[in-house]
């Protein structure tokens, strides 16, 4: 199957084109991957940064209040614009310091929640804003 010397060469071009499209896919998948994962998180910090310091606080404000979570789901639907919540890919969750129990969400099926890096170092006190390339979600909490 193999004497003839076209045939040789024709499967070494098939491997070398074979090769070359598998790097070539991979660093493309790599590139699109980062820039979804810098978008996300330069409208997180959009939002809930510094530059919005204002608004952090009024949410904090009605997070004490009595109906806090109804408060806050308010807030945030308010701005799901800016935040792409569509409630298909990207969704929030409010919820509870202690017990991290979902208290409001814009996904129904949310009370499942799984408790992430960065929604345990939010109830420890500071900001959970760690990326995972290899993770199947972003999050910030």
């Amino acid at each position: 199957m193999f004497r003839s010397l076209h045939m040789k060469l024709v499967m070494i071009m098939l491997l070398l084109v074979t090769s070359l499209m598998a790097v070539v896919g991979a660093f493309l998948m790599t590139s699109v991957t980062n820039f979804y994962i810098d978008d996300f998180y330069e409208q997180m910090s959009e939002v809930f940064g510094e530059s919005n310091a204002t608004f952090v606080s009024s949410l904090r404000e009605e997070a004490a209040q009595e109906d806090g979570a109804v408060r806050l789901q308010t807030m945030l639907e308010a701005y799901s614009g800016t935040l792409s919540i569509d409630s298909r890919n990207r969704n929030y969750y409010v919820l509870d310091g202690r017990s991290g129990e979902v208290l409001a969400s814009s996904n129904e099926d949310g009370q499942l929640l799984e408790q992430t890096e960065n929604i345990l170092t939010a109830r420890n006190g500071e900001v959970g804003d760690h990326s995972d390339l290899a993770a199947s979600y972003m999050d910030v909490a």
